[in-house]
């Protein structure tokens, strides 16, 4: 397309700036010269025209379909959530649930660690809907596992064993 485009300009400078001294005019002869390029310059100006309309309504209808998915269920969980439903994860790194840990492992960190059930709570404030059965997972734990992107350590406390993550470092 871009080099239809380019030959319309070159075509159009022709017209405009030389038509005049290359089609002398003055001579029947000369007159259906320029009838014949014009005629030429006519069907390469409508075959052009006739590509970028199709062009123009194919993308009408791509935008129009793009629309449709964003605005469908599975649409709307990729924009949230980073994920396809019923799709298995292929990219945690990008999904909002590993966001959401990220996140509040950075602003509830203590010695580079973070409570899972702190940062639970966390998410949950922001993020009410927010859930590892959207990934495929049974709890916050299977997330972090199955993602691959934090190391865990499970801590004895006076009430039982606390999960703790961080970060995976590279």
């Amino acid at each position: 397309m871009s080099e239809k485009l380019k030959q319309l300009v070159e075509l159009r400078n022709e017209l405009v700036h030389h038509f005049l001294s290359r089609f002398t005019l003055n001579s029947e002869a000369s007159c259906q010269e320029a009838i014949s390029y014009l005629s030429t310059a006519a069907s390469t100006i409508k075959s052009n025209r006739d590509t970028l309309q199709s062009l123009l309504i194919a993308f009408e209808e791509s935008k129009k379909r793009l629309l449709e998915f964003i605005n469908s269920p599975v649409g709307e969980s990729l924009y949230l959530y980073g994920i396809i439903p019923g799709e298995p994860v292929e990219n945690w790194e990008n999904t909002t649930i590993i966001q959401q840990l990220k996140f509040a492992e950075h602003s509830l960190a203590k010695n580079g660690w973070v409570q899972l059930n702190e940062a639970i709570y966390s998410i949950g404030q922001r993020w009410p809907d927010l859930s590892p059965k959207l990934y495929g997972c049974s709890s916050w734990r299977e997330v972090i596992h199955c993602s691959q992107l934090f190391e865990v350590d499970k801590r004895l406390s006076p009430t039982g064993g606390v999960t703790w993550y961080r970060t995976r470092r590279t």
